[in-house]
């Protein structure tokens, strides 16, 4: 049972190619992300946004070159406290209400150490689960589009997906 969960969220978890059981967190999802190619970063800068237009230029040829597994939905805070628990961690804040919202409040090193317990938990000793890179976080999202969103380009298509 994967209990909050939405209907599409569970067609999601069905077709997950690796699951992970979080002891007193619930089960993780994983899926395949092939190796390739592609360009990193906008080809389209946002005129009068500077910050942006810096951290995404010069847009450049990235290779991934090996297959990784990518997480199908953010770490819960269920899922996180479960982590605190076990290691007996003073984290200063504990979830309670909203478990099945992504986890928050952690810094770098703490999600770092997080994956590499749920590998050790779930026999991964050896292997490496890890946070992504910039370039795989980027790879997996485009999930093989070339545009600036994931549904095309401009503001017209930002608008019809997001903001």
């Amino acid at each position: 049972m994967i209990d909050g969960y939405t209907d599409g969220w569970r067609a999601a978890a069905k077709a997950a190619d690796v699951t992970f059981e979080v002891p007193g967190g619930g089960p993780m999802f994983f899926r395949r992300v092939p190796a390739g190619e592609f360009w990193m970063g906008s080809r389209n800068p946002h005129p009068g946004d500077e910050s942006w237009t810096q951290n995404e230029l010069p847009r450049r040829r990235v290779v991934v070159g090996r297959e990784f597994w990518m997480g199908t939905f953010p770490v819960t805070q269920r899922q996180f406290d479960a982590w605190v628990k076990a290691n007996q961690i003073d984290h200063g804040h504990y979830f309670q209400d909203y478990v099945q919202r992504p986890a928050e409040n952690m810094d770098w090193h703490q999600a770092a150490k997080f994956c590499a317990w749920l590998g050790e938990q779930n026999g991964w000793r050896g292997y490496r689960l890890a946070l992504p890179s910039e370039a795989e976080w980027e790879y997996a999202c485009r999930a093989g589009t070339d545009t600036d969103f994931c549904n095309g380009d401009g503001e017209a298509a930002l608008h019809e997906v997001g903001w």
